[in-house]
């Protein structure tokens, strides 16, 4: 029997996206994020999610996808990250979440060199579902622990407002 894998998908800014759906944490509606001030271009802001503060961080500008004002950014995707055995809950906003397909590992193509449009690091390969082409994320290599920990600390700490 081939081995399968379940994933999550979603789009950002059109372009189709999937995670491994053992990341995903929870998927809300868009509401409520707390700005950072003179924070990275990428780093959108911080909810309080059932008492916890989850960084939001953007896939547009980490993947280098020109944003469209005029499309609408209805979900966060929550990931639940493990770094060296503690896990960390961070987001992105998306446009949509479309489905979650069992997808088998031989389906999963190599990632095709996209030019300077995306960057491949950020990215595990590719499937095709339904004529169409999903990017399966790297979301350990796209939100550093760092950066999550660092804004984290900050708002435990008082310096920015939860």
């Amino acid at each position: 029997m081939a081995k399968t894998k379940t994933f999550l998908t979603f789009s950002v800014e059109n372009e189709m996206f999937a995670v491994d759906v053992n990341q995903v944490y929870q998927v809300i509606r868009n509401t409520d994020i707390t700005a950072i001030p003179k924070s990275a271009d990428y780093i959108i802001g911080i909810k309080n999610f059932r008492g916890e503060i989850i960084t939001i961080l953007s896939a547009q500008k980490k993947l280098n996808i020109k944003e469209n004002a005029a499309v609408a950014k209805n979900v966060i995707v929550i990931f639940d990250l493990v770094f060296d055995d503690k896990h960390v809950a961070v987001g992105t906003i998306a446009d949509k979440v479309h489905h979650v397909f069992e997808i088998k590992m031989s389906e999963i193509q190599a990632v095709p060199e996209f030019g300077s449009y995306f960057n491949p690091k950020y990215l595990k390969g590719v499937f095709k579902r339904n004529n169409l082409f999903f990017s399966i994320l790297d979301v350990i290599k796209i939100f550093s622990e760092e950066e999550i920990e660092f804004i984290q600390d900050a708002a435990r700490n008082n310096q920015i407002m939860a």
